[in-house]
């Protein structure tokens, strides 16, 4: 509990919220879910019915780049704390990359990469961010994160050959983030991004 007491208010809630989505197996939060969550999901005693699949055994093990993932969002919600919410994603994009070089990340900003079609190249995606060579980063001012949103992320994990994209969406006063992870064949290796 100690440690749970040295931890800022946010970085306890996205402590607790990840414990909760490992617990349950989801595959991510965003910001309007968490808030939905009552008293009654932290209390063992009345979960009732969840992790009923497979038979009793918990869906998800393990979180991909949780810690990092973690510092992410710790960060965005920095951010957004300082700037406020609203403005434009590039003035977001430009404060997430000073706040994560200056916490010690490797951050990649704009970097291109070619799309191919049959061995010729025929454009370039481009994502917001790569931070540690790691995770895909992408800031919006949106209503609500919609499936095109999630699709351009899932596009940008094919090319990438990357497996975890975060969607942060600054357009509230809350921070609201989406975790988009690519299924990945475990026989396909991991592509060096130092090129």
């Amino acid at each position: 509990m100690q440690e749970e007491e040295e931890l800022p208010a946010g970085w306890r809630r996205f402590k607790q919220t990840t414990e909760k989505e490992i617990d349950r197996g989801w595959r991510g939060l965003n910001g309007s879910e968490l808030r939905k969550l009552t008293a009654d999901d932290t209390d063992p005693k009345k979960r009732v019915g969840l992790n009923r699949g497979l038979h009793g055994f918990k869906r998800m093990t393990h979180m991909i780049h949780e810690e990092l993932s973690r510092s992410i969002i710790g960060i965005a919600m920095a951010v957004l704390n300082e700037l406020k919410p609203d403005l434009d994603e590039k003035l977001y994009e430009r404060a997430l990359v000073i706040e994560l070089r200056q916490c010690g990340h490797r951050v990649e900003a704009q970097r291109v990469f070619p799309v191919s079609y049959h061995g010729q190249v025929i454009g370039s995606l481009t994502p917001d961010l790569i931070v540690d060579d790691a995770i895909i980063v992408d800031a919006k001012v949106v209503a609500a994160f919609t499936d095109a949103h999630i699709a351009q992320m899932v596009g940008y994990l094919a090319i990438t050959g990357l497996e975890l994209a975060l969607l942060l969406n600054f357009k509230n006063a809350r921070l609201e983030w989406k975790r988009v992870v690519r299924e990945v064949k475990r026989d396909s290796p991991t592509p060096n991004l130092q090129v």
